[in-house]
């Protein structure tokens, strides 16, 4: 990633690329553009990259200038809409969840963490529909579920 450092510019970014998470800091004396984070040694496939900023209140500005990518590599946006009004009703047994379709999606992912804000892990692949049953609980534990939604070009974001 390659963007400018300045005094003004966030100091939390995250990175994630295939579900492994990264951070970077764009806040700094340097006032430059320059190499602000650097990935090495990445296999040569399709990966899945997600850029996003913990919002810290000081520091407001995020903004990159380009993606470096080696002679053989290209980039594909996906624009799949990630699923939207995740709802979830558990008992002691299971967990029903429930979300509205996403516009191009062809199936979804559904994960969980016993962490607010994860990390995530996948516990249902290629969901057809809008609805499933987390039948591996466990009563008295809370759970945090995010859905993804997928297509040929790749993985959405999280839902909420």
């Amino acid at each position: 990633m390659i963007g400018y450092r300045g005094l003004d510019r966030q100091s939390s970014i995250n990175i994630k690329i295939d579900d492994v998470q990264y951070s970077y800091s764009a806040n700094g004396s340097a006032q430059a553009v320059t190499l602000l984070f650097e990935k090495m040694g990445l296999e040569n496939k399709l990966h899945s990259v997600e850029v996003s900023v913990v919002n810290s209140g000081t520091y407001s500005i995020f903004d990159f200038d380009a993606v470096d990518i080696d002679k053989d590599g290209y980039v594909i946006v996906s624009t799949i809409v990630a699923p939207k009004d995740l709802k979830a009703v558990g008992s002691e047994s299971n967990v029903n969840l429930s979300w509205m379709a996403s516009s191009n999606a062809t199936s979804y992912n559904v994960k969980r963490s016993i962490t607010a804000g994860g990390p995530y892990e996948t516990i249902a692949t290629n969901v057809t529909g809008t609805v499933y049953t987390d039948t591996s609980v466990i009563s008295n534990t809370t759970y945090y579920y995010v859905v993804t939604a997928l297509n040929a070009n790749g993985q959405s974001t999280y839902s909420n």
